[in-house]
Formats: structure tokens, C-alpha cells, sequence
């Protein structure tokens, strides 16, 4: 999902698994949502 609103709406390259860019954002998300479900499209 996160590469999907990188390569779409951004037009961006998309990041590999291991890139630590990636891994920043996963944690950034799931941080920012502590307590709340994740639910794709829904926020």
C-alpha cells in the first residue's frame, strides 16, 4: 500500500522491502495509529 500511493498519486519510485526509507514509513504509520485499526482506504 505504500509504494501504491508512492508510484500513483506522488509518481515516485517505488522502495524495496529493505530500504530503510521503508521501514521509516512503516513505523511512522503504524505509530500514528496506535489504538486505531488499520483498515486500507478507510482513513
Amino acid at each position: 500500500m505504500i509504494n501504491w500511493c508512492i508510484e500513483n498519486p506522488l509518481e515516485g519510485e517505488k522502495l524495496t522491502e529493505n530500504d530503510p526509507k521503508m521501514k521509516a514509513l512503516e513505523a511512522y504509520i503504524l505509530d500514528q495509529r496506535k489504538g486505531v485499526a488499520l483498515a486500507a482506504g478507510k482513513h
